[in-house]
């Protein structure tokens, strides 16, 4: 009997489970949201943190219940990447070099055609722009380069003092870089020998180079100096000081170095990259505000020239929403699976965010609309699990009681065992 019953309750207990074990997941699984940020490429979010050094890849962004990952320092430690890979140097400014090219052509032509002067001014005007340059990496060797073609074009104008200053600056600025036998006539092309040789007993001066900008280093005539605060000890004459940091606008100057010390010199440097719309960024992604992260991320766009796309998805159960935003604006938001929504094609039109945000509303009023939120907002007495399942409680009590309480008579059974008298059987025998 107790046995009978207690597979009965073993069954019901069994396919309540089973009837409510998919709701519990459901309901357990509601109300979730998630937000990401992928770029345009659409790379897959694994790549942009793998490795070490970080590459420029995609910017993914996570928020989790207002809980950022990756957190604030690894999103600056990729944008610092990206600085890293396509330099913290403008690159309006990188192609100016192309003007300071184009006046050495021009130079070299002049020269060709024995127009000294008109060399000489254009060379002058090449140098003045390469100076303004000296922030972009590669300027230390076209300076060389002016000034040697500086020293030829004085040297065929009879301008030997001017020539031989040109010579030595030519030679600080790139040792390596000396005039050529098909470059000068012998006179010339000795005296511009003299002079490099002499480099090697000129005399050094020193000075200290500081910036309060974390991880700066200092290059001199595009030579790494080593970390700041540094020591720095050149031979004298002029030099180019170029001094870069993470995240930081690359300061560059042109300096004349004596003999002995020089006084130190302090570079401060500006921030490359507005952190302050990083921060904009991660608390509009977190809040879904449209309008936020469409201004945050044309705030990158200027102060950095990165590109960020915003990708919000929030879920319930089984359904999503999924909002694309960039600097150029938002794409319509899209229904979704909770499984599909990483999936999604990046989609290229784009809306101001203010009507985005306006329909926004109705597709919140659509995710929560599901099948798991309709049961969960039921009456208990219109729930059929529990009716359904007070019916099989019911069902089993009742036969369980049925079979304990029967009014059917048991049969019983004795058994009875006789031993045999021993003195019984003796009497019988003596007679």
């Amino acid at each position: 009997m107790f046995r009978t019953a207690q597979s009965f309750g073993e069954l019901a207990a069994v396919w309540v489970f089973v009837a409510l074990a998919p709701w519990a997941v459901a309901h357990a699984q509601s109300g979730g949201r998630e937000v990401r940020a992928n770029p345009p490429t659409g790379a897959p979010i694994e790549r942009t943190f793998r490795g070490t050094p970080l590459a420029c890849g995609p910017l993914a962004i996570e928020v989790r219940d207002g809980e950022v990952a990756p957190p604030r320092p690894r999103v600056l430690g990729w944008a610092a990447a990206c600085e890293a890979e396509r330099g913290s140097v403008p690159r309006a400014r990188v192609a100016r070099l192309a003007e300071v090219e184009g006046r050495l052509r021009e130079a070299r032509a002049a020269l060709a055609r024995l127009d000294e002067a008109a060399a000489l001014r254009t060379l002058a005007e090449g140098i003045r722009l390469a100076e303004e340059l000296a922030d972009v990496p590669g300027t230390a060797g076209w300076l060389a380069e002016l000034e040697l073609q500086l020293g030829l074009a004085a040297a065929q104008s009879g301008l030997d003092a001017v020539a031989r200053d040109a010579f030595r600056r030519a030679v600080g600025f790139d040792p390596e870089r000396r005039v050529e036998a098909a470059e000068a006539p012998p006179s010339v092309l000795e005296m511009a020998e003299a002079i490099s040789r002499a480099r090697r007993t000129t005399p050094y001066g020193s000075f200290d180079v500081t910036s309060s900008a974390p991880g700066a280093r200092v290059f001199v005539d595009d030579v790494d100096a080593g970390l700041l605060p540094a020591r720095v000890r050149v031979p004298v004459g002029r030099h180019l000081l170029r001094v870069e940091a993470p995240l930081h606008v690359t300061f560059g100057t042109v300096i004349d170095v004596f003999e002995g010390d020089r006084a130190p010199i302090a570079v401060p440097l500006a921030e490359s990259l507005d952190v302050g719309a990083v921060d904009a960024l991660l608390e509009a992604a977190a809040n879904a505000r449209f309008g936020g992260m469409v201004e945050a991320s044309m705030d990158l766009g200027r102060s950095a020239g990165l590109d960020v796309a915003v990708r919000t998805i929030e879920t319930h159960g089984s359904r999503a929403i999924v909002t694309e935003c960039d600097a150029s604006g938002c794409a319509p938001t899209t229904h979704s699976t909770a499984a599909d929504a990483h999936d999604l094609p990046s989609r290229d039109a784009r809306r101001d965010p203010g009507a985005i945000t306006g329909a926004y509303a109705a597709h919140r009023a659509w995710l929560a609309d599901t099948p798991e939120a309709r049961r969960a907002a039921r009456p208990w007495y219109e729930r059929w699990e529990l009716w359904v399942t007070t019916a099989v409680v019911v069902v089993t009590g009742a036969v369980a009681i049925g079979l304990g309480i029967s009014d059917e008579p048991k049969e019983q059974r004795s058994l009875v065992l006789e031993i045999p008298d021993p003195g019984a059987e003796a009497t019988s025998a003596t007679h």
